[in-house]
């Protein structure tokens, strides 16, 4: 799948709808509308999905957008883009969708829950 930009947390509706229909179609109905539905849709129809979360605890690609424009991130504007006050858990929020989770704080631990995920069965959300 490849989106074009605009796509801060749009992955996870178009990996449902792929994962549920490999032929292209859509599921009949549409819980898959927003990101937190994604992940009940891909615990209610047991789709063999991985999510990995690239959790950088802030809005790095719109930071960057304003020193494209030449704008000094100020405290107002800090303070808008941080995602980390307070850290948004993840694991947590997946688990309560029926999702499994885990945490890897390193690629060791990533590439260690990447092949446990792809060697069972059902969804799992992996937060990096």
């Amino acid at each position: 799948m490849q989106i074009t930009g605009a796509a801060i947390g749009i992955g996870l509706p178009p990996a449902v709808r792929r994962s549920a229909r490999p032929d292209g179609g859509c599921l009949h109905y549409k819980p898959t509308a927003r990101t937190l539905k994604a992940l009940w849709a891909q615990a209610r129809e047991r789709l063999n999905v991985t999510t990995i979360i690239l959790a950088n605890r802030k809005y790095a690609i719109l930071l960057g957008e304003l020193g494209n424009f030449g704008i000094a991130s100020g405290a107002a504007s800090a303070r808008m883009l941080d995602l980390g006050n307070p850290d948004i858990d993840r694991i947590k929020i997946a688990n309560g969708m029926g999702v499994e989770a885990a945490q890897a704080e390193d690629c060791e631990r990533l590439a260690d829950l990447l092949r446990q995920s792809l060697h069972r069965t059902g969804p799992f959300l992996i937060e990096l």
